[in-house]
């Protein structure tokens, strides 16, 4: 009994996870990004609204926090550890996490 309801909460977490497709969600809001992993210490990411960006560490600090903007926007690594880190971008009402992985 207790393995099946173990299971079952390890399926509705998954379901939460699976649930959300980031793909649509990154062309509803009209952003594209990379390198990632990144090739040297910038991440590029283009949008095609205003909106705010979090930078996020391994740990969960937050690094740094910005202003989206309209076209192309540069995120600079340099002096940070390698690891994957999260860049957590707002427009309007929706949110979408990215991982950033650099080596």
């Amino acid at each position: 009994k207790l393995i099946d309801l173990l299971q079952s909460q390890y399926d509705k977490i998954n379901d939460v996870h699976t649930s959300t497709d980031d793909s649509e969600l990154l062309k509803k809001l009209g952003i594209k990004y990379g390198p990632n992993p990144l090739q040297q210490d910038n991440l590029m990411v283009t949008s095609k609204h205003t909106g705010k960006a979090t930078l996020i560490d391994p740990t969960g600090n937050i690094l740094e926090e910005y202003d989206l903007s309209i076209g192309n926007n540069a995120f600079n690594f340099v002096g940070f550890d390698s690891g994957v880190y999260h860049l957590l971008i707002k427009i309007g009402g929706n949110s979408i996490t990215l991982a950033v992985i650099k080596g």
